[in-house]
């Protein structure tokens, strides 16, 4: 059944990113800007539909993990990303705070991109202004907590 969604949204995101890649230089500002969009509802629409797979899964008692050693720099980099355009309307800045060079973590990737994602994007859901800020910390070089900070917090709810 999923593939039911995932093909013709990979179909979607597809064209879209070769249409950006081959016409960038002629197309206009706001056209670039709107596939651009297209490509990043897409990616979020592909989180959301992977968690109603995981979701599914969990409930038939048949949710694989596939562990190894991650990054998590630049998974939470290309969160921010994803929901920059989030933030246009609101007075929020998002900060990534962790190293480039921070330890890896074992998990699994698509996991804690899901992870990630889901947190942030209800920081920005709930937060109206302020500073949305993610950092990670190590005890003996290993990865020993994320922390996940809202300042300034004039939200709605959901601390």
């Amino acid at each position: 059944m999923s593939e039911e969604f995932k093909n013709p949204l990979h179909g979607i995101l597809n064209m879209s990113h070769s249409v950006l890649k081959r016409e960038r230089h002629m197309l206009q500002e706001r056209s670039i800007e709107e596939l651009e969009t297209v490509l990043s509802i897409g990616h979020r629409l592909t989180l959301r539909l992977n968690d109603l797979i995981d979701m599914m899964s969990l409930q038939e008692g048949s949710l694989r993990l596939q562990k190894k050693a991650v990054s998590i720099q630049p998974i939470v980099t290309g969160v921010l990303d994803m929901l920059q355009y989030s933030t246009e309307v609101k007075r929020i800045k998002m900060v990534n705070q962790i190293a480039k060079d921070f330890p890896p973590v074992i998990a699994d990737e698509s996991r804690l991109v899901q992870i990630v994602y889901n947190l942030l994007h209800n920081a920005v859901k709930y937060t109206d202004e302020g500073i949305i800020s993610v950092r990670a910390f190590t005890e003996k070089r290993k990865c020993f907590y994320c922390d996940f900070r809202y300042r300034n917090w004039y939200g709605r709810g959901h601390p």
